[in-house]
């Protein structure tokens, strides 16, 4: 169940001794994917754990320690992201979903389930388990306002900004004018004209 105002995120457990340790985003999407895509909970058994040691959602989690199988620790709920590029096959992100041709003209998309981006505090009030995605977006933003939202981004002071869409879906499909390049969790997946993302609620467990 996605988190609750005034509720407590997650469950004391025990970290199981086939807890994965995964240092990237993509890792993790990877790992996930067969229960992301298939019909139940991950595994057949219920939802898969994992730990994390690197990337954008550790960040976003607070850079948790790394808790050992075996031993005592909080499991969170965490949502993934099933997409489709164009007419081509349903794939998983974790992280984020991010569509340009340049960072300084034409659209930027970020569908984000994590707040960063890198260095890149894109999505400041991004939640992991809330079962929205944040839609972050710009088309007609200048070179000159793109420059000084690029110095802003770390710190996440770019929004609110009147060139700079935002949005909180459970899911969306975009129409771009020309192909886009995509990156999946910061590896680029190809390109596209039309794309789609759900949020998939629960997808897994992270020990922290």
């Amino acid at each position: 169940m996605t988190i609750e105002r005034g509720k407590e995120w997650g469950r004391q457990g025990i970290v199981p001794a086939d807890a994965a340790t995964l240092a990237s985003d993509r890792a993790v999407a990877q790992h996930v994917a067969r229960g992301v895509l298939g019909a139940g909970e991950p595994g057949g058994g219920g939802p898969l754990v994992v730990r994390l040691a690197g990337g954008d959602l550790y960040r976003t989690l607070g850079r948790p320690p790394l808790v050992v199988a075996g031993d005592p620790a909080r499991l969170v709920p965490v949502d993934a992201l099933r997409l489709r590029l164009g007419e081509g096959a349903v794939q998983v992100a974790v992280a984020h979903v991010v569509a340009r041709r340049s960072w300084w003209r034409g659209p930027v998309v970020a569908v984000m389930n994590a707040q960063f981006v890198g260095q890149f505090d894109v999505a400041p009030r991004s939640h992991p388990n809330d079962g929205l995605a944040d839609i972050v977006e710009t088309t007609t933003m200048a070179v000159s306002q793109r420059w000084h939202a690029w110095r802003r981004l770390p710190n996440g002071t770019h929004v609110p900004h009147p060139a700079v869409r935002e949005r909180r879906l459970p899911a969306v499909e975009m129409i771009f004018e020309r192909p886009l390049r995509v990156w999946l969790d910061g590896e680029a997946a190809g390109e596209a004209r039309t794309l789609t993302v759900e949020v998939v609620p629960d997808a897994f467990l992270v020990a922290v």
